[in-house]
C-alpha cells in the first residue's frame, strides 16, 4: 500500500506540474494577445485620423504670434501654414497626457503611505503640558512647580 501512495503522489506532482505549465502558457498567451489588441485599438485610430485629415488644420493661429519657422513646424507635415496639423496636435496631447500621468503617479505614491497610516487602528495621542486652573491655591501651585499633561487630540 505504501508503494501505491508514493506512486499516486508522483503522478499528482507530475499532473500538477503539467497543469501549472498549461496555466502559465495560457496566461502568457492572453497577455500577449491583450497587449496586441490594446495597441490596435489605441494606435490604429491615431494613424487613420492623421492620414485622413493630414492636409487640414485642427485650428488656426493668429498671424504674427509666432516666428515663421515655428508656424511651419506647427503645420508640419501637410497642413496649411498658420494652422496646427493633426500630427502636431496629437503629439502635443500625448505629451500632456504623459506628463499628467507622471504627476498623478507621484501624487498617488505620496498619498498612499498617509492613507495606510490613517487606516490603522492605532490611536495617535498628543500630550502637551498645560496648566489647568483648579481650586488649588497659588502657594500649592508654586510648590508643585509641575504642569499637568492632558490629551488635546485623538485621531479616530
Amino acid at each position: 500500500m505504501r508503494i501505491t501512495v508514493l506512486l499516486l503522489s508522483t503522478v499528482s506532482a507530475h499532473s500538477l506540474h503539467t497543469t501549472d505549465s498549461n496555466l502559465s502558457s495560457g496566461k502568457t498567451t492572453f497577455t500577449v494577445a491583450f497587449r496586441i489588441f490594446l495597441w490596435i485599438v489605441v494606435n490604429i485610430p491615431q494613424y487613420v485620423i492623421a492620414w485622413r485629415y493630414r492636409s487640414k488644420g485642427v485650428f488656426w493661429l493668429p498671424q504674427g504670434w509666432f516666428n515663421p519657422a515655428i508656424m511651419w513646424w506647427l503645420s508640419f507635415p501637410f497642413a496649411p501654414r498658420g494652422s496646427v496639423s493633426v500630427m502636431t496636435w496629437t503629439w502635443a496631447c500625448k505629451a500632456v497626457l504623459q506628463v499628467s500621468e507622471g504627476v498623478v503617479q507621484f501624487v498617488i505614491r505620496a498619498w498612499i503611505p498617509l492613507f495606510r497610516i490613517l487606516e490603522t487602528d492605532e490611536r495617535i495621542v498628543i500630550s502637551v503640558p498645560v496648566f489647568i486652573p483648579t481650586s488649588v491655591t497659588a502657594e500649592e501651585e508654586e510648590q508643585s512647580g509641575r504642569a499637568q499633561p492632558i490629551t488635546i487630540a485623538e485621531s479616530d
